[in-house]
């Protein structure tokens, strides 16, 4: 099975970890021991130890903790600084185990969390990090069987795990007034998610001594890296107390925190730009975000990704240089992913300062709709989204350019992402 797979890849067994490891925290008073000082080790042994759960009937017991389903820095950290913050706080610790809403081949898609989790001392991620794929089950199946979630860098769960209790949430996005009974219920709009999470660590005390240099090294990083530097205008009073907090814990200590802040932020901006060499469906799948919404006229599963390339760069990307390529690769992307609509938000910064940003809609038919139903959702949407939204949108080409139920808008003017254009899509396939 998957799970026995993972587990021996992960090179993990209890006795041969415990007899090595001059000092042991006992893992939520459990027999799972995980090694305060080593951030590497907890992460195979969380994982491994969640895993084998599976084998001896003891999911219920664990807590998961996981950040959105882009995946970015903020998320993965938040989620990892989370799930040991959890699980090695003195008071009531648990078991709880980070999940990366991404499948493993995704992982590197990401160079910038590539080079956070390498320098944090990571190597493999695949192998460190519990990622979709690596469930034995479908993730609505593994849903029923866990204690319950704690989410960071988003605050309501994605509908696959619809039915099961929110026991916390740390975000930074706008509060949808859900999940109310959460604890933590800690929802700021600041810099960065990690900082909320880091506050939690440097507030509690832990069963022995500290949290390890390079988690605290992974921490300062990724806050460095979403305040842009430290940056006043995009660093909150929080930010700042967090990245002093982990500065202090972390390796960098005894620095100007600033210097390095800004270093940071200047190798993982470099790391976060070399997607060169992805394809078409690599660049689909790396900043995706998607869910079924209910509130539609059918259940459809609605889809939103961010490609950092102007159109004509992802068609010179596909694999014969057309628009017809490009709908050919999305569309079987899609299908793997059951998406019904997808918009594809294309944006490219110039030398001059400016941007270039387009819109891409792609329907289909098959996952969950028929041929006439998503015909029909398809006109919906392409006549409606352009006059909804407070945007200058203009034709990209016509119509048959990119074939049938496929539509392009260039968009005018500042033009806007994901944030602002998902709410409006939301509203738009309420009645189609």
């Amino acid at each position: 099975m998957l799970f026995s797979t993972i587990v021996a890849a992960a090179f993990f067994s209890h006795a041969a970890f415990a007899s090595t490891i001059p000092y042991q925290h006992t893992f939520a008073n459990h027999d799972a021991h995980i090694n305060e000082f080593d951030f590497y080790d907890w992460c195979i042994a969380s994982k491994a130890a969640f895993l084998e759960s599976f084998k001896t009937g003891g999911t219920k017991e664990w807590t998961l903790v996981m950040g959105n389903e882009a995946a970015d820095t903020d998320s993965m950290v938040s989620a990892l600084g989370m799930a040991y913050h959890l699980s090695h706080r003195k008071k009531n610790p648990v078991k709880a185990v980070a999940l990366l809403q991404v499948d493993s081949m995704a992982l590197g898609f990401r160079p910038e969390n590539v080079l956070v989790m390498k320098n944090a001392g990571l190597q493999d991620p695949t192998k460190e990090l519990l990622t979709l794929d690596q469930l034995p089950w479908h993730r609505a199946k593994v849903a029923q069987m866990v204690q319950g979630l704690v989410l960071t860098d988003h605050n309501r769960p994605l509908s696959f795990w619809q039915n099961v209790p929110v026991l916390g949430i740390v975000d930074h996005h706008e509060d949808r007034g859900i999940n109310m009974t959460a604890q933590p219920r800690m929802i700021e709009m600041i810099g960065s998610a990690t900082s909320l999470v880091s506050s939690l660590i440097l507030d509690e005390p832990y069963t022995e001594g500290t949290i390890p240099k390079e988690l605290a090294d992974l921490l300062f990083s990724t806050i460095a890296f979403d305040t842009n530097g430290l940056k006043k205008k995009k660093t909150h009073k929080r930010d700042l107390k967090s990245a002093k907090g982990m500065f202090e814990l972390s390796s960098f200590a005894g620095q100007d925190m600033y210097k390095v802040a800004k270093n940071k932020k200047k190798h993982m901006k470099k790391a976060e730009a070399d997607i060169g060499h992805l394809n078409v469906t690599q660049l689909l799948a790396r900043d995706y975000k998607g869910d079924m919404i209910y509130n539609s006229t059918k259940p459809i599963m609605v889809g939103i990704t961010n490609v950092p390339y102007a159109m004509a760069d992802l068609i010179a990307k596909s694999s014969n240089g057309t628009e017809e390529a490009v709908a050919h690769e999305t569309r079987a992307w899609a299908a793997k992913n059951e998406i019904d609509i997808l918009l594809t938000l294309t944006k490219k910064k110039h030398s001059d300062g400016s941007k270039t940003r387009e819109v891409l809609l792609f329907t289909k038919h098959g996952s969950h709709l028929n041929s006439e139903d998503t015909e029909r959702m398809y006109h919906h949407v392409r006549d409606k989204l352009p006059k909804e939204l407070p945007l200058d949108f203009k034709p990209w080409h016509n119509e048959s350019y990119w074939g049938h139920q496929r539509f392009a808008w260039k968009q005018h003017g500042e033009g806007a992402g994901r944030k602002i254009i998902r709410p409006i899509l939301d509203k738009v396939l309420q009645e189609w």
